[in-house]
């Protein structure tokens, strides 16, 4: 299938209001926004690391979804928060699982803060059927906000969507 007719069919997916391919130059500014943001420490989480986004920009065609409420999210977990190297939280559709036995005994051991990985999605059924060999994930906030900018919309108009990669070769 042509990348033309990938994202043909990529917008009639319930929930898809609109998609874009990235260009070179835009998937190098979404690296550099992750990076910084892989910097920061997010309160509640700890140092976040988009391992979903950098393993779609190593693909040869990445696709924005700008999507809406309807939009069907694939299963998760969707990121894990590890101490020590060792998995004390995940999030998943139901919210934050945390792994409290793990927790005490580790925040002994270390002094370091958590890590935030958001993980490299599975596509759901539908995006699978247009592309067999897709991955997705979803940006960090920074990134989200990048990304909407080039739907050219009003903020106003982008606050209750999101948006989602989807990555393949």
């Amino acid at each position: 299938m042509k990348i033309d007719d990938i994202i043909d069919e990529l917008r009639k997916i319930k929930g898809v209001v609109d998609v874009k391919l990235l260009d070179d130059s835009t998937r190098s500014k979404i690296e550099e926004i992750e990076k910084n943001y892989s910097e920061t420490l997010v309160k509640g989480l700890g140092k976040p690391y988009n391992l979903g986004v950098f393993e779609c920009l190593k693909r040869k065609y990445v696709i924005v979804l700008l999507t809406n409420e309807e939009f069907e999210w694939p299963k998760g977990p969707y990121t894990i928060i590890k101490l020590a190297n060792e998995v004390i939280a995940e999030i998943n559709k139901k919210g934050m699982k945390i792994f409290h036995e793990k927790i005490a005994n580790l925040r002994k051991c270390t002094s370091e803060p958590p890590k935030a990985i958001f993980l490299t999605l599975k596509p759901t059924d539908e995006i699978k059927r247009i592309i067999p060999n897709a991955i997705l994930a979803s940006p960090s906030p920074p990134t989200d906000s990048y990304l909407k900018k080039l739907f050219k919309l009003e903020e106003v108009r982008t606050q209750n969507l999101g948006t989602m990669l989807v990555a393949f070769d």
